[in-house]
């Protein structure tokens, strides 16, 4: 969907702070296929005789909410992966809290202890054009894995896996 741009770990006295933007290629794919649907919703709507109620006009008007629909999910989808990816991985508390990231790109509210987290583990996603890019994967109990950072080196990606590795485990 959108492709994952700088992403950032900082890690200071209190712990660990995560935060990654998303780029505009996902929101711009979406707004454009929200657009699209919707012109053609208004397009049908506006040269359909709507006058007397025929049989004939059933395919019409389900067309017309079917492209309603698409374009007001596509907006939202739109809407929901520009919202970035914020995590407080906090030393004090042994919690970790910010926003993460559902499925589809949604964002969710995290708030787990570190003893509900699994240990990361670095995944690696083959790219097509720019070789392959390396995140980290945060399993939390009974909730989909997060995947933390865009890193182009492998050993990257590894270096802050053993960061967070050592603090989720104390």
């Amino acid at each position: 969907m959108s492709e994952i741009s700088p992403s950032c770990f900082a890690e200071h006295a209190r712990g660990i702070d995560y935060v990654e933007i998303r780029s505009l290629t996902g929101f711009a794919a979406l707004a454009s296929a929200s657009l699209v649907s919707l012109t053609f919703c208004i397009g049908m709507v506006a040269s359909t005789p709507w006058s007397p109620v025929q049989m004939g006009l059933l395919w019409p008007a389900v067309f017309a909410l079917a492209f309603a629909g698409f374009a007001a999910l596509m907006g939202l989808l739109a809407v929901a992966a520009l919202q970035p990816q914020q995590l407080h991985f906090d030393a004090n508390t042994r919690r970790v809290c910010g926003r993460g990231r559902g499925r589809l790109w949604l964002p969710r509210q995290v708030s787990a202890d570190f003893g509900a987290l699994q240990p990361p583990t670095v995944s690696e996603h083959e790219r097509e054009s720019q070789g392959p890019l390396y995140q980290i994967r945060l399993a939390l109990a009974d909730e989909p894995a997060l995947q933390l950072g865009g890193f182009d080196e492998r050993a990257a990606a590894e270096h802050w896996c053993a960061r967070l590795a050592r603090l989720i485990k104390g």
